[in-house]
């Protein structure tokens, strides 16, 4: 193996971990969500390995960070919310790979966009039903009563009221905040590991 593929499997790697602590902390929650809605920063690193190193670096991280999280993080979730975070994320960085060459600000806003609807998406088809199933055995007013803080929740319109007042802007505000740092740190490390 070439001493440069080998700095860019370290640097993957560095990057894989780094997004396995930020998933653990800091967590916020925003009391504008439902409470197992929270901000984390995960992505950062791997949004980063995607723009130096590709769809390959970017996926590879992801990968790395899903099983270290597999292994040694137990899930509130029921690992849910890993699935949802695994599916998201490789799409987001498909996207952003496929965009490569138009400029800087189309691809964080195609990165934006997919991140929403692949996330209203997951959420309708599979998620909240899996969610329901697995944390909550089944009982959708179990659900209904950890989104009270959702107007109007109830057992008709769970599901829209929802994805209209969680999902969607809750993934709009995740990741504009995750493209704008990743804007305002890329170039910056991009240099300094050129130098490295």
């Amino acid at each position: 193996m070439s001493q440069r593929k080998t700095k860019q499997l370290t640097i993957i790697a560095i990057f894989a971990a780094l997004s396995s602590l930020l998933y653990l902390f800091p967590k916020l929650p925003l009391p504008i969500f439902p409470s197992f809605l929270e901000i984390n920063f995960s992505m950062l690193p791997i949004l980063i390995a995607t723009f130096i190193y590709g769809s390959k670096g970017g996926l590879l991280c992801i990968l790395l960070r899903f099983i270290v999280k597999m292994i040694t993080i137990s899930s509130s979730t029921i690992y849910v919310g890993e699935i949802a975070d695994l599916i998201i994320s490789s799409l987001v960085v498909i996207v952003i790979s496929i965009f490569k060459d138009k400029t800087t600000l189309m691809r964080y806003l195609m990165g934006i966009l997919t991140w929403v609807l692949v996330s209203v998406i997951a959420n309708v088809s599979f998620l909240v039903p899996m969610y329901i199933k697995l944390f909550f055995q089944g009982d959708v007013n179990q659900f209904i009563l950890a989104c009270e803080i959702i107007p109007n929740i109830n057992i008709y319109n769970y599901m829209l009221n929802y994805v209209i007042f969680a999902v969607i802007p809750f993934n709009l505000l995740l990741s504009s905040i995750i493209m704008l740092i990743t804007r305002l740190t890329y170039n910056r490390l991009k240099d300094f590991l050129n130098t490295l």
